[in-house]
């Protein structure tokens, strides 16, 4: 099912779910039903595991939520699933329990975490949603990620990832040119998602006039921070603030 603009514009989205502690850690279905309880959207981030298997997981280590010196791309998804996040009870979910536990009930905003590899792992997450009764968007920093879903998948609503980048690997002209949303003519977002703090408020202000799409703003984590968004018309990607 299409995120439908007022969707994005409106609900707003906690970031890896609603979590507060090891027994309810970033990522979780834990995090995720206390989410779906509130009324609030799920912001998540999926990695691809050795064998394909697509996991909900943000880092590209597993060694500070798992205390594991070890790449998600370098276990499978069973593996993965056999380690416990923050030594809690919580285990890292994969994306079709996740799906199974939202069922719909609040919009889904699924990042896209990309670092080598071919389409495949973009195919793997599609299919996982084609049959997926719920609202939900796409959103990635790798504008190839985004080109893929608009090619192969238009009516899927996607998003570019954007902000700083400061201690970021990439070289000088990739930060450069993503910061400052140059991909956005080629690869043809439904949306930005940009780092609150990572531009001056005048150009990110342009930038919606210019491009006409939604913004959303990301990580929210005060309450005026969140004024700070609202006054930009964007809606929001939150931690330890409740938007109203």
């Amino acid at each position: 099912m299409k995120l439908r603009s007022s969707s994005l514009l409106q609900t707003p989205f906690a970031h890896r779910g609603l979590h507060h502690n090891p027994d309810c850690p970033e990522n979780s279905l834990a995090a995720f039903e206390k989410t779906v309880e509130a009324g609030y959207g799920i912001e998540l981030d999926l990695r691809v595991a050795k064998d394909g298997g697509i996991v909900v997981f943000h880092d590209r280590t597993l060694s500070r939520c798992c205390g594991v010196d070890a790449l998600v791309r370098d276990r499978t998804a069973e593996e993965l699933q056999s380690l416990r996040l923050f030594d809690g009870p919580a285990r890292i979910p994969t994306f079709k329990e996740v799906l199974d536990l939202v069922s719909g009930r609040v919009p889904l905003l699924i990042e896209i975490k990309r670092e080598q590899g071919s389409a495949a792992y973009e195919d793997r997450v599609l299919g996982e949603l084609r049959d997926y009764r719920g609202a939900f968007a796409i959103q990635s920093f790798n504008p190839f990620s985004i080109a893929w879903f608009k090619r192969e998948a238009p009516e899927v609503p996607c998003g570019l990832l954007s902000g700083r980048f400061e201690g970021s690997p990439l070289a000088w002209p990739k930060r450069l040119a993503l910061k400052y949303l140059l991909p956005v003519p080629f690869v043809c977002p439904d949306f930005i998602s940009y780092e609150l703090e990572g531009m001056p408020m005048a150009y990110l202000a342009m930038a919606r006039k210019v491009t006409g799409l939604p913004l959303l703003f990301w990580t929210i984590r005060s309450d005026e921070a969140l004024r700070r968004a609202r006054a930009l018309g964007g809606n929001v990607i939150f931690e330890n603030v409740r938007p109203g």
